[in-house]
């Protein structure tokens, strides 16, 4: 817990900081788990449509790697990029080890079926993709443009 004046802060769940102002005096072994209240309906819309985005990002992607598959190379260059920083720092992370196995172990048309696929272990993958550099900033700013009117 981080004290700031006469305020309490916590991070609670990686959602961010909750913060109170009528929290009880207590010792420094005490834990205090402090809900951010916010509007379920409306965070639950946003993570909605942040998975839409980033399905079609990725969707995009395929099709321009189908287009030319020169460009799976971006990916297999990001990914061992990434994962020899990583590695040089410690222990590299699950999501990059696991696009490592799928990039050597699946084909093509399968690598392309799975970054569109719109099942939650995709969308879990998708969170570390490799695909980095494959869209231009037009491509990209067209699809976050498309997501922001929806939104609105």
């Amino acid at each position: 817990m981080v004290t700031c004046g006469l305020e309490s802060v916590k991070r609670f769940d990686g959602i961010g900081p909750a913060i109170s102002s009528e929290l009880p005096e207590i010792g420094h072994a005490d834990i205090i788990s402090v809900k951010m209240r916010t509007d379920s309906a409306q965070s639950g819309n946003l993570h909605i449509r942040l998975v839409e985005r980033s399905r079609a990002l990725h969707q995009a992607v395929a099709e321009k790697i189908r287009a030319n598959p020169e460009l799976m190379q971006i990916a297999r260059d990001n990914l061992q990029r990434w994962l020899t920083e990583e590695r040089t720092h410690g222990q590299a992370s699950k999501g990059l080890l696991e696009w490592e196995r799928i990039l050597q172990d699946f084909s093509f048309d399968q690598i392309l079926k799975l970054i569109c696929d719109p099942g939650e272990e995709a969308d879990r993958l998708r969170h570390a993709t490799p695909f980095a550099g494959i869209l231009t900033e037009a491509e990209r700013e067209n699809i976050y443009e498309q997501y922001a009117a929806i939104s609105a």
